[in-house]
């Protein structure tokens, strides 16, 4: 009930090759992790899971087999939940 209806105010939730950031109120936004730095790559209503980030992060570019085995892993992990 009470506590549902509660969002996220600030979040910073660093991964392998990416960021996740959120600042109220602007949305949730995904940064790359490239070579010269982080790169913002879109922004999301609500909090996105590890797919909805992997198919973001993958958009324009060939996804690779890192990439494949950790969406994978997510599922499973997911399913182990």
């Amino acid at each position: 009930g009470f506590l549902a209806g509660w969002e996220t105010a600030y979040a910073l939730l660093p991964q392998a090759n990416s960021a996740l950031r959120r600042a109220w109120p602007a949305s949730w936004e995904l940064y790359r992790l490239d070579p010269d730095g982080y790169r913002a790559v879109t922004s999301f209503q609500r909090k996105p899971d590890g797919e909805q980030q992997d198919q973001a992060l993958a958009e324009g570019a060939r996804q690779s087999l890192g990439a494949t085995l950790r969406s994978v892993d997510r599922f499973f992990e997911g399913l182990r939940n």
